[in-house]
């Protein structure tokens, strides 16, 4: 019994033993293979700095950047597509480069419009609420006296009573509300402001005029 139990314990030795070897040797390779990343970035540093020298990179990427800096007089002639009132001194607005439809004009003399997505929202619903009472005015005030009589027909009906809102009163309100927006609108003078080193002109306007000293001289309404 104990000649076996011996024997037993020398096997188990063994196992601990190959284990012990087999951590050891993966330790060795891990160490390698981080000593060869290691000498890897090393070299790539050293030739990096060798064509800083060779070519002057720095000098070209701080030259590109400079030639990216510019002033608000950039943005100067931008039109603002809300009442210079919206906008108070010392408060962060975004603007953003209106999007043009298919048949508006391309000319490249025309004015970019800047808009806040918020205010043309808010702009939109107001619009909205004034065309529905204004709608419903109109056809109270055409129907006045007609209610509970025999006279309004089934096409009277249809279009709202007798004497209906005009058919053209959805585009009416269409038209005032593009002469009001261009009634508020403003545009935009020149003036300090640092654009961020990696964006040009025309993407600062789309991002934002944020961080830009803006001048709101305009028509006010």
């Amino acid at each position: 019994m104990r000649e076996k139990l011996t024997r037993l314990r020398g096997l188990g030795d063994d196992s601990d033993e190959e284990d012990k070897d087999l951590s050891a040797a993966a330790w060795i390779e891990r160490s390698r293979n981080l000593e060869a990343e290691r000498r890897l970035a090393e070299q790539r540093a050293k030739e990096l700095a060798e064509l800083d020298a060779e070519f002057d990179v720095s000098r070209l990427v701080e030259a590109d950047v400079a030639s990216s800096a510019y002033s608000s007089n950039d943005l100067a002639g931008l039109r603002v597509a809300h009442s210079a009132k919206k906008f108070k001194e010392g408060q962060t607005t975004v603007l953003v480069l209106q999007d043009r439809g298919v048949l508006d004009s391309n000319d490249d003399d025309a004015a970019e419009t800047l808009i806040n997505v918020n205010m043309v929202d808010d702009e939109r619903h107001a619009e909205n609420v004034r065309n529905r009472a204004q709608v419903g005015s109109a056809w109270h005030a055409a129907n006045a006296g007609l209610e509970g009589e025999a006279g309004l027909d089934d096409e009277d009906d249809e279009l709202g009573g007798a004497a209906g809102p005009s058919v053209l009163a959805k585009y009416d309100s269409v038209i005032a509300a593009d002469s009001a927006s261009r009634k508020r609108a403003f545009v935009l003078a020149g003036g300090e402001t640092e654009a961020p080193a990696a964006k040009s002109a025309a993407a600062l306007a789309r991002d934002a005029v944020a961080a830009a000293s803006v001048s709101l001289d305009g028509p006010s309404e």
